[in-house]
């Protein structure tokens, strides 16, 4: 996606997921950016299981509030870049996954992500579209990963071994509740 390679030219990671719908391209990008955690089982025991350790680092239940988007949008570190009706996702995380409480840097802008390169970091793009298939659509994610440094690659490498499955298992589960929400409508 153009976009994505506007942002990380560069990247040592990145996988795409895809699900089929017979719901507008429309509605589906809608329901992508109306679904929250509850809707998605898996992913909700995923995304508690991850938060664990900032939840005992701040004595306090992290809780779904809103929309999967909007909760992950305001977290430290993430920031959304494109989210106009009818055009594709985009948001961007600066952070370190591979700390137990995680910790994302002061990104807000687009240009905040794409200027950041501060050694320790990984930076991720991702975005989600639709493209015709035959009398359906096609729900598509893409989520690359650009590390900053040499010592950040070995720590995301060894991260990404062992939440890989976990991410792919989140991002099909989002999918698959944006196509129940589109189809609904």
């Amino acid at each position: 996606m153009k976009t994505l390679e506007q942002l990380l030219p560069h990247h040592e990671f990145s996988d795409t997921v895809t699900v089929e719908t017979r719901a507008s391209g429309d509605a589906v990008l809608r329901a992508v950016r109306d679904v929250s955690a509850r809707e998605m089982p898996l992913s909700l025991v995923l995304l508690t299981v991850r938060a664990l350790p900032r939840m005992v680092s701040r004595r306090r239940l992290i809780v779904p509030r809103g929309t999967l988007w909007d909760d992950l949008t305001r977290t430290a570190g993430f920031a959304p870049f494109e989210e106009e009706p009818g055009r594709p996702l985009v948001m961007g995380y600066v952070g370190r996954p591979w700390r137990l409480t995680g910790g994302g840097a002061p990104i807000a802008t687009r240009e905040d992500f794409v200027a950041w390169d501060e050694p320790g970091w990984a930076k991720v793009a991702a975005a989600f579209w639709v493209e015709p298939d035959g009398s359906g659509t096609r729900l598509v994610t893409e989520t690359r990963i650009h590390l900053t440094d040499e010592a950040a690659r070995r720590a995301f490498a060894r991260y990404w071994r062992l939440v890989h499955l976990g991410s792919v298992l989140l991002r099909k589960d989002w999918l698959r509740a944006a196509r129940r929400r589109a189809e609904r409508t």
